[in-house]
């Protein structure tokens, strides 16, 4: 397994652009071959260990430098333990390849970084599109063999986005599901620790060591009782590629046809937290908090489409910050009251086909594609939900079917993504 991903990477551009600097074949054949001679000598091993999975540039790994896609974090010194997320995968003997390229800091939906080799999208074939953000070489590794899975960030859809975007399975679990100690943060109110995989069943394992649960780990049965999703009919649509929109709605008669009730109705809420915007400005200031210091003494070290979004919350004063996490936990109220009645919201990932990468050089060609890519995965994030997205790509489309649902729903929302997934699939 290890040597097949290995040779992926050696002879894929792509594949090895999905890694940053720490990457080491040498260290990975080495940890394979102690898996090996564990069970050559009889010992009762884990059923996971030797398998190959793509680590994510924020979390801290044991020796390494945790530099979260940036230069300025570079001299720090290596991590002297695993991030809390991070250390079960080791204990159950997942080998950890290399960490993965990302937005800097996370701090946007396309995936583009200036720091180092740009990854692009596997599923687009003329000309080189965004791999979508932020764990945009956690999806490419996935998507060209160079891993088993990926484990990622998600604070507006971060792993998501780029699981759409090239013919995967991400999931966004609820925030505090997962200890995020020993990840760099970019919103402590928003980031959730996410993976990016083939399937959701994937996806739920890693999720269920990760998040350190006693349970002996059983498979996702879906579900077979009666599922009611509610597609909305504003605001996920809005501003959508007409073939996104084809693919969608003929995958939602598929699944009707399947059994699976969807009901077209408003969802209120939605224009509400478009107009608020409480998400774009907890975020800026959350992460203007956190990286205050390092765009005082070294602005020019910074992505200056990051640097640009964090500075914006300077401007806002610790009285609005702390009303607008009020307001947050009334639409985080709503929205539970909002959907009682349904098991799950059901929409695009992204209303929109990943761009090539120069059409996004323009400030505002970026700011645009950024605001739409994030729109409808960063409902989740507000409402700490849920969320999963389904690959497209039956039809050859570099998109996504997702579905929410609400703060602590995820075991439920895991067996309606398998019973889509295995309609999708038949």
């Amino acid at each position: 397994m290890i040597e097949r991903c290995l040779e992926k990477i050696d002879g894929c551009d792509n594949a090895r652009a999905a890694f940053s600097g720490d990457f080491s074949a040498d260290r990975a054949r080495q940890y394979a071959d102690a898996a090996d001679r564990i069970r050559a000598k009889g010992y009762a091993a884990s059923p996971w260990a030797g398998l190959p999975v793509s680590i994510k540039d924020l979390f801290d790994i044991q020796g390494q430098v945790t530099r979260a896609g940036s230069t300025i974090l570079a001299n720090r010194p290596p991590a002297p333990k695993d991030a809390e997320a991070i250390a079960p995968l080791r204990e159950a003997g997942f080998i950890f390849l290399g960490r993965t390229h990302m937005t800097e800091f996370a701090y946007s939906g396309l995936g583009l970084n200036p720091h180092g080799p740009q990854p692009w999208n596997t599923m687009i074939d003329e000309g080189r599109a965004i791999p979508g953000g932020s764990s945009s070489g956690g999806a490419v590794s996935v998507a060209t063999g160079a891993a088993l899975a990926a484990i990622g960030s998600d604070t507006g859809g971060s792993c998501r986005i780029p699981a759409a975007m090239n013919g995967l399975t991400g999931f966004k679990p609820t925030a505090g599901h997962i200890s995020r100690q020993g990840m760099v943060p970019l919103s402590p109110s928003f980031d959730s620790v996410g993976s990016i995989a083939q399937t959701v069943d994937d996806c739920v394992l890693l999720d269920h060591i990760m998040s350190q649960k006693r349970e002996v780990w059983s498979r996702v049965e879906p579900q077979e009782g009666p599922i009611r999703l509610l597609l909305p009919t504003s605001i996920v649509r809005n501003e959508a590629d007409s073939q996104v929109l084809a693919v969608f709605e003929t995958v939602v008669r598929h699944l009707e046809a399947g059994g699976i009730e969807i009901i077209r109705q408003p969802l209120p809420i939605l224009q509400d937290i478009i107009d608020l915007n409480l998400q774009g400005q907890i975020v800026a200031a959350e992460a203007y908090h956190y990286f205050h210091d390092d765009l005082l003494h070294n602005p020019q070290g910074f992505d200056p489409r990051v640097s640009e979004r964090i500075a914006l919350g300077e401007k806002i004063s610790v009285q609005t910050l702390r009303q607008l996490y009020v307001e947050r936990q009334k639409l985080c109220s709503r929205f539970n009251a909002e959907l009682s009645k349904f098991d799950a919201l059901i929409c695009p990932t992204s209303p929109v086909l990943p761009p090539l990468i120069k059409d996004c050089e323009d400030p505002q060609a970026y700011g645009r594609f950024n605001r739409l890519i994030l729109r409808n995965p960063s409902i989740a994030n507000l409402v700490d939900g849920c969320s999963f997205s389904l690959p497209l790509h039956w039809r050859g489309l570099a998109a996504g079917l997702m579905l929410t649902a609400c703060h602590g729903r995820d075991t439920a929302l895991a067996r309606i993504a398998r019973r889509c997934e295995i309609r999708l699939k038949g």
